[in-house]
């Protein structure tokens, strides 16, 4: 009986959760779920994690921060798999060959909120200073970007202060225009506007095998799948207590027509 109270435990545990509301406390609870995001990429301050294969090819995962069209703190979009061959520089100054199609243009896209399990006790650190990322880290990403910029933890910075539409033109049309970044380390350590939250989502492609390597052979990453490929532990949960239960009942059947043989 306790396998298989546990097993439909793990069956009402795979229930599709509620919409989910964009709140830090409780991102936990909507992983796997699917968000459409408007606004624009900054490619500038590409993170590249890797070295990653697809498909035979060696490459890096392209994280980037997204400027949201609603407004508030950035977040953290992994584009996805870009092969090595469109990519130059080292360290700092590491970043893509050519220009993406998307790049500086308002871009709707729809991504899906993963689960990051930590890194195990052999991973190799990330080395930020370097530009290089052995895994995903979102808090440390995160603090990174806004370390460079200038900025404490988005998460610990106090909300900015709401202004009047009079005072919000005039300075618009009074600041002075940043300079533009030159090199990527430039890029990395200009001033910005708002800050990174260590909100991290996967940009979803659902193109075909041949689009996705099309991509690949043009320098534009590719993102992961629509369906779930990391680890359900919830279905693993309840197969193997199905098995289990299965494998019980077979032996105890089995030692029953063995004892009753032998009497």
């Amino acid at each position: 009986m306790g396998a298989f109270s546990m097993r439909f435990y793990s069956k009402e545990r795979r229930q599709e959760m509620p919409v989910p509301v964009v709140d830090m406390d409780v991102l936990e609870e909507f992983e796997f779920r699917q968000f459409e995001l408007q606004g624009r990429f900054d490619v500038s301050r590409a993170l590249f994690v890797g070295p990653r294969s697809r498909e035979g090819k060696r490459g890096y995962q392209l994280v980037v921060p997204f400027r949201r069209s609603s407004g508030g703190p950035d977040v953290l979009v992994n584009l996805g798999f870009v092969s090595d061959k469109h990519i130059v520089g080292t360290g700092m100054n590491k970043c893509l060959k050519h220009p993406l199609p998307y790049d500086g243009h308002e871009v709707t896209i729809v991504t899906l909120l993963p689960r990051v399990y930590p890194p195990s006790r052999f991973a190799l650190a990330n080395e930020p200073k370097n530009n290089l990322w052995m895994q995903i880290n979102p808090a440390q990403m995160a603090h990174w970007l806004n370390e460079q910029a200038g900025m404490v933890d988005a998460s610990k910075a106090p909300d900015a202060p709401t202004e009047s539409k009079s005072f919000s033109l005039f300075r618009q049309l009074t600041m002075t225009r940043a300079p533009e970044a030159q090199t990527p380390q430039e890029a990395f350590q200009q001033k910005q506007s708002t800050h990174v939250l260590p909100v991290y989502v996967e940009q979803i492609f659902d193109g075909t095998f041949s689009e996705a390597g099309a991509l690949i052979m043009k320098g534009i990453p590719v993102g992961r799948p629509p369906r779930i490929e990391l680890r359900n532990q919830h279905a693993e949960y309840a197969a193997t207590w199905f098995t289990l239960s299965a494998l019980t009942s077979v032996m105890f059947v089995y030692m029953a027509r063995k004892g009753r043989s032998k009497s």
